[in-house]
């Protein structure tokens, strides 16, 4: 994607199409509702509900989460859907 492709995908920002991702109760994003179906996959990872993706409050000290994320990207790749 080009930067400039990247920037115009960021202004269409549809936030009833996504979900907030939360880290310990904190909002450090977005991730869209069509993803949340893939991460379920995850669920020592993620906890998905109506109203939030949250990181697994077990993965602690972060570089457990970084390990955590890690290879959920690396399994989401071998996916149709990409890495978020």
């Amino acid at each position: 994607m080009s930067y400039l492709r990247h920037v115009e995908a960021c202004n269409r920002f549809d936030p009833d199409a996504s979900l907030p991702f939360l880290l310990g109760g904190r909002r450090v994003g977005f991730i869209r509702r069509d993803h949340a179906k893939a991460l379920a996959g995850f669920p020592t990872v993620f906890g998905i509900d109506d109203r939030a993706i949250h990181l697994a409050e077990t993965l602690d000290p972060p570089q457990r989460r970084t390990e955590a994320l890690a290879e959920g990207c690396r399994s989401s790749a071998r996916a149709p859907m990409a890495c978020i």
